[in-house]
């Protein structure tokens, strides 16, 4: 009896044993394929993080190169190559096509506006360096624009490659009061004018003055005093079919003498 049960321990512990050894197959056989699997993840990490850098590398060369393109691209003009760019010179003739270049002379070396009147007079030849201080000294040239607008008024409508010779304003000045009538004007020279267009101005405003003057006693059927007044502004008014006509004023031909040369 008791060596039977001895038996049956034995052969319980036998069984306990084989299955303890297949336990620890399996275990082996789990460990090994684990392993395996980390190798493989391992590999594959690798073969990723290197594919990243490398990607991260092209991405650096590119932003690189586009940073040295910008750099590039910021960097000043080198505008030595302009250095023996010369003004081109005026002469009289096709205004529009030299304020062209011009204009282009004055981007390509960043020329203020204060400066471009200047650099404009010194291109001008002789005559028109003439025109230049004939129209200056009767209105002050004020800018480059305003040097435009009179050289394509002047150059352009007259076409002539000689400009007008300088002459003082006094010259203009007495020629067109030496052209009006007496009476027109000793009224025009009693209100001391000093340039042309202040003469212009007084005679018209004299001239619309003796127009209503006139109008107001024809009107009012007041008698002309004597002098002549009236009588004056009539005729110089000018009246058609019983109808003055206003902006006008009556003036003589005259002939100013000119020197040969615009000394």
């Amino acid at each position: 009896m008791a060596q039977r049960q001895m038996e049956e321990r034995v052969e319980g512990t036998e069984k306990e044993i084989v299955g303890l050894k297949e336990m620890m197959i399996e275990m082996r056989k789990m460990m090994e394929r684990l392993r395996e699997e980390m190798r493989e993840n391992n590999s594959y990490k690798k073969e990723e993080s290197d594919t990243s850098d490398g990607s991260i590398m092209k991405l650096k060369g590119k932003m690189e190169e586009t940073d040295t393109t910008t750099e590039l691209t910021k960097l000043p003009v080198d505008r030595s190559k302009y250095k023996k760019l010369e003004m081109p010179m005026f002469l009289g003739e096709n205004p529009e096509s030299w304020v062209y270049r011009a204009e282009h002379f004055f981007e390509i070396k960043n020329l203020p506006e204060s400066e471009k009147v200047k650099v404009a007079v010194v291109s001008f030849g002789q005559d028109e360096v003439d025109w230049y201080r004939w129209s200056h000294n009767r209105k002050k040239v004020e800018s480059w624009e305003d040097l435009k607008t009179r050289m394509f008024e002047f150059f352009r409508d007259t076409g002539q490659k000689t400009p007008l010779p300088y002459m003082a304003e006094s010259v203009f000045r007495d020629a067109f009061l030496t052209g009006l009538e007496p009476t027109l004007q000793a009224k025009v020279i009693s209100r001391h004018p000093q340039t042309l267009e202040e003469c212009m101005k007084e005679a018209q405003l004299v001239n619309d003055r003796d127009l209503v003057m006139y109008l107001a006693r024809v009107e009012l059927g007041i008698p002309e005093p004597k002098g002549g007044e009236s009588s004056t502004a009539k005729g110089q008014l000018g009246v058609e079919k019983g109808m003055p006509r206003k902006n006008e004023f009556q003036m003589k031909h005259i002939t100013i003498p000119l020197k040969g040369n615009h000394q």
